[in-house]
């Protein structure tokens, strides 16, 4: 059974049960409960109890209400009252960690320590971004002052994935506020207990219903509060069907929406490239480590041929030195799938690949109770037809395909055949190269000779089936949660 300390279990059924309504956590009034699955041994922990449409109501009203005093702050007064809760953050950066290996069950070192580092790292990016919320003086005639106004637009409803709940909150929440809108957030049915903790810390130090936090399924709570007419801003991160109808919700009233949905992204590795660097950018790029659960996977791999042979011995051998199993133990590289449902949606892709030139790496858990945890082995399909369905669509487990080329401009179009455009990665030294398929990609995050993660001030969004939208930086805040009004003035005399 699992054994992880009890004070952290009897925190994680406290938070399941809570909502952050107004500054005040609140129990939720509805009948409706699913189970909290510690996801790493398939143990029920304890249960989560969904917000009722009259307490989404509730807090609503309270953000709509509030919004009117937050907005005449200036961003910077804004920027620092959000500063006040990082000491706060900084107090509870175990306790976060350890929050996201119970409902995720990412490893702690390769993974959840890394996501609360980076969440406070953000904070501190907007914050310091804040005396930039401005607007323009334009010439325009010698008669006039034309300027323009940079004004929040009101409420915002933030919708966050399971994957990484805490970074992808932050680049969300964090530049709403900033610029002067109120926040209702809704963590994810299937990991709520990190955004919950780091949300009940960071509303003790906004005025009232400025920040509150809901929990409840997509389906329900979702729909919900992305049709509810008091929202004017939808900011969702998750999958591309579940995007559309977060689309056509907010459509509905004509909110701004910002969607940052799935990926099937292509690395391209030419000849020229550093093998060994190649290796290890590959394992970074398919997020090994977390299980591939990224929407900027790199999981189609297009490797020259004359690469073929030495690539696979080394990313065999590198990616079975990765110890898979125990989340929370210090060793352990790369933790489970994050919930049933995508381990379930894993395991019928691996059934569908069988038959097919395969490469499996890793060793899975024998013990109780670990071997009965969402755990799967990094798994590589080559030789795979090109309309093959593990192609086409995004798996979002450990599964990435293999393909070889020789011919420069078939692999270009092999690279943009998808439905998807959000990343993609280039390995050469030649920088005319690097130019050309660097224009060439229908990609709007493209890396080049090494792996980065969403980092501040990078720009992050894609293209195509990919979302609307960028965020991470000031541009995208600006664009994303401000208004501008432009202000004409004609001189009388």
């Amino acid at each position: 059974m699992f054994s992880k300390n009890k004070d952290l279990i009897l925190l994680a059924q406290d938070l399941s049960k809570i909502n952050i309504i107004a500054g005040n956590e609140v129990v939720s009034d509805s009948k409706s409960k699913y189970p909290l699955i510690y996801p790493a041994t398939n143990e029920i922990i304890g249960e989560y109890e969904e917000v009722s449409f009259e307490q989404v109501d509730q807090a609503l009203k309270f953000a709509k209400n509030s919004f009117e005093e937050w907005k005449q702050l200036t961003p910077q007064q804004r920027a620092e009252k959000l500063m006040e809760c990082i000491q706060k953050l900084e107090e509870n950066k175990d306790v976060l960690s350890s929050l996201l290996v119970l409902e995720s069950g990412k490893a702690i070192r390769t993974e959840a320590r890394p996501e609360v580092s980076l969440f406070i790292n953000v904070l501190k990016y907007f914050a310091g971004l804040s005396p930039e919320i401005k607007g323009q003086t334009i010439p325009f005639s010698s008669n006039t002052l034309n300027f323009t106004i940079r004004e929040p637009v009101g409420v915002v409803t933030c919708i966050l994935p399971w994957n990484v709940p805490l970074v992808l909150m932050a680049y969300k929440i964090f530049p709403a506020l900033i610029c002067g809108n109120t926040v209702v957030v809704k963590p994810s049915e299937d990991a709520s207990l990190s955004a919950m903790h780091a949300c009940r810390i960071i509303a003790q130090y906004l005025p009232k219903g400025v920040l509150s936090a809901l929990q409840g399924r997509g389906e329900s709570v979702g729909n919900y509060l992305t049709s509810h007419p008091d929202v004017n801003i939808v900011s969702f991160t998750g999958s591309a069907e579940t995007g559309k109808k977060v689309y056509q919700n907010a459509a509905r009233s004509l909110k701004k929406v910002f969607l940052e949905l799935g990926g099937k992204s292509p690395m391209i590795i030419f000849p020229d490239a550093k093998l060994e660097d190649v290796i290890d950018g590959v394992i970074k790029g398919m997020r090994f480590t977390r299980m591939g659960q990224s929407c900027c996977a790199m999981s189609r791999i297009y490797v020259h041929k004359s690469l073929f042979e030495p690539f696979m011995e080394g990313l065999t051998n590198l990616l079975n030195t990765y110890r898979i199993g125990d989340p929370f133990n210090e060793s352990t590289d790369i933790g489970s799938i994050a919930n049933l449902k995508q381990y379930k949606k894993t395991l019928r892709f691996l059934e569908k690949g069988m038959g097919y030139k395969t490469l499996v790496c890793g060793t899975l858990p024998t013990k109780i109770p670990f071997c009965n945890g969402f755990f799967v082995n990094p798994t590589f399909y080559y030789d795979l037809p090109h309309d093959n369905i593990i192609i086409k669509e995004e798996i979002f487990g450990p599964i990435a395909t293999i393909h070889l080329w020789e011919d420069e401009e078939e692999v270009l179009k092999l690279a943009n055949d998808t439905n998807y455009g959000l990343s993609a990665s280039l390995w050469t030294k030649d920088i005319e190269k690097i130019l050309y398929f660097s224009r060439k990609l229908e990609a709007g995050y493209i890396q080049v000779n090494g792996i980065q993660g969403v980092m501040p001030n990078l720009s992050f969004g894609g293209f195509k089936g990919s979302g609307i939208g960028k965020e991470a930086t000031l541009e995208a805040m600006l664009d994303t949660y401000t208004q501008s009004k432009t202000v004409l003035i004609t001189m009388t005399k």
